[in-house]
């Protein structure tokens, strides 16, 4: 259904003379506080087990000022109108990984983690990546650092969000 409803709103955005369509892909950074990573950060800073699914599903990671840079990108090329652009171009990996990569960041054990604690969603998609060639040839490539830095960036700020809750 999510699919579906997705892609009726791209046809009738679409049909509006002058628009471009930017896909974004997974995003990671401050002012996240419901994904897997958020809720992985919170765990691995409360050094809590985490209950994920298998996570072997690949999803690409984004830092948020690269995505932003991406939005940006779009709405100032007119000669996008009319079309869809996938913004994004992060590493590649598994949800798993990516986890490993936060309680590794926050100095917790990642014996915490519990992969497969948690039943996998019906109609889980293996590998969701975006082609981001449209957007290398309308820009350039946007440069991002490695995973490790922006998850070690990103448990920060979920660390100064919770030392300020306390």
């Amino acid at each position: 259904a999510y699919g579906a409803l997705k892609l009726e709103a791209t046809e009738a955005v679409l049909a509006v003379p002058g628009v471009t369509v930017a896909r974004i892909f997974r995003a990671v950074g401050p002012g996240d506080t419901a994904s897997v990573l958020a809720q992985a950060a919170r765990a691995a800073l409360r050094r809590e087990r985490f209950a994920m699914t298998t996570g072997e599903q690949v999803r690409e990671w984004n830092r948020v000022d690269a995505v932003a840079e991406g939005l940006v990108n779009a709405a100032a090329l007119p000669d996008l109108a009319g079309s869809i652009v996938n913004v994004g171009g992060g590493p590649a990996v598994s949800v798993l990984d990516a986890v490993r990569a936060v309680f590794e960041a926050a100095g917790a054990d990642p014996g915490l983690i519990d992969a497969g604690g948690r039943a996998q969603r019906a109609n889980e998609v293996p590998r969701l990546v975006g082609d981001h060639s449209r957007a290398r040839l309308a820009w350039g490539a946007i440069p991002q650092p490695p995973l490790r830095q922006t998850m070690s960036e990103f448990v920060a700020w979920t660390a100064a969000r919770l030392e300020g809750a306390a």
